[in-house]
């Protein structure tokens, strides 16, 4: 929240001005390593891999541009991602508007 000049509050998406810059922010992050780490997982807890025919849908809390769940939808994995932050999510669909042919599954933001 916010206070305006007249007094009142007004609701503020702290991620309006970063999400257009957060992928370039977040580079140094290996995220193909991070997500073979995650399915490693997955398979810990017997959350089989999309190969396996037993599929698991996936959920991804707090997604952000949606590179990890990008990730997983290019793997096979049916995913379904939200964000608080409309500007996040609105590159997040961006980004999945560009690699859907590349999808093997569906993928929800």
């Amino acid at each position: 929240m916010k206070n305006t000049d007249n007094g009142n509050r007004v609701k503020v998406d702290p991620y309006y001005a970063l999400a257009r810059i957060y992928d370039q922010v977040m580079d140094h992050v290996d995220y193909a390593k991070w997500v073979q780490f995650i399915l490693e997982i997955f398979e810990e807890h017997g959350l089989y891999p999309p190969a396996s025919n037993k599929k698991t849908p996936i959920l991804e809390c707090a997604c952000g541009t949606g590179t990890v769940a990008l990730h997983l939808a290019l793997r096979g994995y049916e995913v379904s991602a939200f964000d608080s932050s409309a500007a996040m999510v609105e590159v997040a669909r961006s980004k999945v508007k560009s690699l859907r042919e590349l999808m093997r599954t569906t993928l929800y933001i």
